[in-house]
């Protein structure tokens, strides 16, 4: 079956290409960062050797280059992408680059769609198995035991479901039978900054350093085109025998099942900052849109950076003693249930506006 899916965000979004950017990478023209290409960027340095030396004196200082101070060297044909400045931020230390295409155009990879959807289904499936939600809470307690701070091992129990046969060999994977393609491309996107704000059972807090990032914006609209191959499954399970009872046999199960996990998961959310009363109204303006969401026959989906443990990985499922032991391996406060600290885009005056992250998909 194929069909088209559109996706509009929720929040902004940043889908991280693994790079950080220094500021001097930018210069700033009127109201938007100008991202330059390499060998204008080389050419730059070696008119203006002062920027150079102040890198090697202390990289921390550095900030974003004014376009009219350099002139004199810049054009337009140096201009390899350009991102909006929606706020008056300070731009110090480095910037996380979003993935974009290789001519500067950004886009949502297919891969990272699916990615959100594996996490949704898994989610789901332990949400309404008991007993596989068990064995995932087991291995997770043993591995405390021995002081192991990621759940990689205990995930291998979750990817079983997903394979027939020996469940480290990819090509058994039911996920093999989607297929998403890349999205289309947006010039809708900015440069804006992130902090971190921790709870605990005494107060609420923001640390004092900032994450500057780039974002694809909420006006942003992107198609994809989505198959899920159910002839080829069935010939598949007929030979190689059936995949887990649990897992979706259509496109709109499977974005049930994942829009069913992140509802859960923004529900957790919810509840983080419920007693939190001045800091409650950002959160506010997402719900509100979820909400609308199931009338119109949407899905909403984590997707990118932002998500944290909750929405990244299946741990907003388990049990509060699970989190309680795991509490006492991974945090400072042992009192608390993981995950204490959020990341939440903010403005010029370092206020939260909002989560990010958040998308809503329709099926065509």
């Amino acid at each position: 079956m194929n069909k088209k899916i559109s996706l509009k965000p929720l929040t902004i979004l940043h889908i991280g290409s693994g790079e950080k950017l220094l500021p001097i990478f930018y210069v700033l023209r009127n109201n938007s960062y100008i991202r330059l290409k390499e060998r204008s960027l080389k050419k730059l340095l070696k008119r203006h050797p002062e920027i150079k030396s102040s890198f090697y004196v202390d990289s921390r200082r550095l900030t974003v280059l004014k376009w009219e101070d350099y002139k004199n060297v810049l054009n337009d044909d140096d201009i390899w992408y350009i991102c909006k400045r929606k706020f008056n931020y300070k731009i110090r230390g480095e910037v996380l680059e979003n993935i974009k295409h290789p001519d500067g155009r950004f886009y949502i990879p297919g891969s990272s769609i699916k990615g959100s959807i594996r996490n949704g289904i898994m989610g789901y499936i332990l949400m309404n198995n008991k007993n596989l939600r068990n064995k995932v809470e087991e291995k997770i307690l043993n591995l405390l035991k021995n002081h192991k701070k990621n759940l990689n091992d205990a995930t291998k129990i979750l990817e079983s479901s997903f394979r027939v046969g020996n469940f480290k060999d990819a090509k058994n994977d039911f996920l093999k039978f989607l297929k998403i393609s890349d999205t289309n491309f947006t010039d809708k996107v900015a440069i804006l900054a992130l902090s971190v704000f921790v709870s605990n059972k005494d107060s609420f807090y923001q640390k004092n350093f900032n994450i500057f990032f780039e974002a694809i914006l909420k006006n942003a609209e992107f198609e994809s085109e989505v198959k899920f191959d159910e002839e080829g499954l069935k010939l598949f399970e007929s030979k190689q025998g059936r995949f887990d009872n649990n897992l979706p046999r259509s496109l709109e199960d499977i974005f049930k099942m994942v829009d069913e996990f992140y509802r859960f998961v923004i529900s957790k959310e919810l509840e983080y900052i419920k007693n939190i009363k001045e800091k409650k109204e950002f959160f506010q303006k997402l719900t509100n849109k979820i909400e609308k969401i199931k009338a119109e026959k949407g899905y909403i989906m984590h997707i990118g950076y932002g998500g944290g443990l909750n929405a990244m990985s299946v741990f907003s499922v388990l049990s509060d003693d699970v989190k309680h032991e795991f509490a006492k391996v991974i945090t400072k406060h042992p009192g608390t249930i993981p995950p204490i600290s959020r990341r939440y885009l903010i403005d010029e005056e370092e206020k939260p506006i909002s989560p990010i992250g958040w998308i809503k998909v329709e099926l065509r």
